[in-house]
């Protein structure tokens, strides 16, 4: 699966996940679909996290109660950007690990994270 992020976010330009898997583009408009959760009152790691239902397999209220704490750099302590967290908890459901002894899942999964991270920087100057 390939992973790759796509401008357009209220707070940062470069904002929600863009998953390719085996040449099909399974983006069905993530990006808008989170734009109007934002609009609609949500914040922003709720948007991005409640846009990949469709990949996450959770209902709306779930994906929102899960991403709740997140807004606002983390409870409004302006620390990580709500939209790097709700992206980041997508990519732990579509491609996370779930044994703790599987080192290179693990290895995998943090480089994944990581390579988000850096891009999403390089786009937008910061992570906070």
């Amino acid at each position: 699966m390939h992973i790759d992020i796509m401008k357009g976010c209220t707070r940062h330009p470069g904002c929600p996940v863009l998953l390719k898997g085996q040449g099909t583009d399974m983006k069905y408009d993530h990006a808008q679909k989170a734009q109007k959760y934002f609009l609609d009152g949500y914040n922003c790691a709720q948007a991005v996290f409640c846009a990949f239902e469709d990949l996450t397999g959770l209902d709306v209220t779930t994906s929102a109660r899960l991403a709740s704490s997140f807004g606002g750099g983390m409870g409004r302590l302006r620390e990580v950007c709500g939209t790097v967290s709700g992206a980041l908890l997508v990519l732990g459901i579509v491609c996370g690990y779930d044994d703790p002894k599987a080192g290179q899942a693990k290895t995998d999964h943090y480089h994944l994270v990581q390579e988000f991270v850096r891009r999403f920087r390089e786009i937008n100057g910061t992570i906070l």
